[in-house]
């Protein structure tokens, strides 16, 4: 009797979701974000405040920095760090 592979019987696994961007901005009070610009990663934190019109928001970071502004700028994308 031939020997069987065992990873022809285990499930495949399942590939990385793409992610979209978060558009609506004032959404995004309380939680934490990524940053990506140019195809990179430039900033992640939580977010400590937004704009009422959703063009910034306050990014507080952990540690011993504090918090700094990012403006909603063409090319920049945020996504749930999760």
């Amino acid at each position: 009797m031939p020997a069987t592979n065992p990873t022809q019987t285990e499930a495949p696994a399942e590939p990385p979701k793409p992610w979209q961007s978060i558009d609506d901005w004032t959404t995004l009070h309380g939680q934490d974000i990524e940053i990506h610009r140019g195809g990179s990663i430039i900033d992640r934190g939580r977010v400590d405040a937004v704009m009422a019109d959703g063009s910034a928001l306050w990014l507080a970071f952990n540690g011993a920095s504090g918090r700094r502004i990012i403006e909603r700028q063409p090319g920049t994308y945020i996504r749930p760090n999760t």
